[in-house]
């Protein structure tokens, strides 16, 4: 999934969950915000940053000291061998200083480390997890599994798509249904461009 203004990848509530459960690309130069209660990357995933920015990332704390990061390096706690690469991701923040999900996009500062990636085109888009009564959270197992949230969507007026909690499971890479692999209440893909999406997704 890739974007060239902001990514957001947002799981917000006390039991926000994001978990990373195989490898997957976060493409295009664009900010990357992850943002959950806690964000774990399985053991031997890795989560590939493009572009020349680093992710930020936003989780709780335990005792106020120590950051529900499941993952090795980038200031995650090491609790799994999971990691990041690419463009890599700064240290954990407190999840109360993420940005609001609403924000109006910004046009980040390049820097001169990092990698270069393609982007997908003049967008924003937005994926998030709101949690309901259920414990909200997102599996993501791979790249396919973030794009299949957005197949057969439709903008609305507003330039935003929702999916329902119903249309949540989505197709691994081989095409099979994963109910269950991911479990967000809403997702939403927010567009800022004047072009409508007209029921596609924007790719690189």
């Amino acid at each position: 999934l890739s974007a060239d203004t902001t990514l957001k990848l947002y799981a917000p509530g006390s039991n926000g969950l994001i978990e990373f459960i195989s490898n997957v690309t976060l493409g295009g130069n664009s900010a990357k915000i992850i943002a959950a209660e806690t964000v774990t990357i399985f053991d031997g995933v890795v989560v590939t940053i493009g572009g020349q920015l680093p992710a930020d990332v936003y989780t709780g704390f335990e005792g106020g000291e120590v950051p529900k990061a499941n993952y090795t390096g980038f200031g995650g706690n090491g609790s799994t061998t999971g990691t990041f690469a690419g463009a890599g991701a700064n240290n954990p923040q407190p999840i109360e200083d993420a940005p609001p999900f609403d924000e109006a996009p910004f046009v980040p500062k390049a820097v001169a480390s990092g990698t270069g990636a393609t982007g997908g085109g003049t967008s924003t888009s937005v994926v998030n997890g709101r949690g309901g009564k259920r414990v909200p959270a997102i599996n993501i197992g791979n790249t396919g599994d973030l794009l299949a949230l957005l197949d057969g969507a439709a903008a609305g007026p507003d330039g935003k798509i929702t999916l329902s909690a119903s249309t949540g499971a989505s197709r691994n890479s081989n095409g099979i249904r994963s109910p269950g692999r991911m479990s967000p209440t809403r997702v939403s893909l927010e567009n800022r461009t004047t072009n409508s999406l007209g029921g596609r997704r924007p790719l690189p």
